[in-house]
């Protein structure tokens, strides 16, 4: 079984190292420590979007996963992919929110649009911080010495850096769980 959105860490090495990035200096710009709290707020995710995942938490979010995997593929919805991975993750699950039968699959799951929301970000954040050290190894191996290349590896460990915030006894619960979160996989198909 491969991870949701580990597949999208491919998608996305592939798309930054052939597509690009029209804004190379940006994402060369030196990081500015802050604290964990504050990273997660200028990115746009709540603050315990990297807070331990629970199994209730997570037997409530695999519940509403049919409804709301059917929603998705109802209204075509699809992640969002530019060049920068932290932000797209967040308009992606914010996104989530406007598509049609998401709140009804939510509701009839027995949880909220709120709760499936704040356990999406935990639920993503950890695949992501699975995903980054092998996007990052993946993207040296192919980077060049131009910019567009450069840009690409700057973006990766940007976000490797962020997602290494997530505590690693998520990643066992997601593993736990791997299959029953499959349908978060259909973001990110083309």
């Amino acid at each position: 079984m491969k991870a949701p959105t580990i597949g999208a860490a491919f998608l996305l090495i592939a798309g930054l190292f052939c597509g690009g990035t029209d804004s190379p200096a940006a994402a060369e710009t030196p990081a500015q420590p802050v604290s964990s709290a504050e990273k997660l707020a200028a990115a746009g995710y709540p603050a315990q979007a990297f807070d331990a995942i629970t199994e209730a938490e997570m037997d409530e979010y695999v519940k509403a996963m049919p409804g709301v995997g059917q929603a998705f593929k109802a209204a075509g919805y699809k992640s969002t992919n530019t060049e920068n991975i932290v932000a797209d993750m967040a308009v992606t699950i914010e996104g989530m929110k406007h598509v049609p039968g998401v709140a009804a699959a939510c509701e009839q799951a027995g949880t909220t649009w709120d709760r499936f929301r704040l356990t999406t970000y935990k639920v993503m954040s950890t695949t992501a911080a699975m995903a980054m050290g092998l996007a990052q190894s993946m993207a040296e191996g192919m980077a060049g010495d131009d910019e567009e290349s450069r840009a690409a590896l700057a973006e990766i460990k940007k976000a490797k850096a962020f997602y290494d915030g997530v505590p690693a006894e998520n990643q066992t619960t997601i593993v736990e769980y791997m299959e029953q979160l499959e349908p978060l996989d259909y973001l990110d198909e083309e």
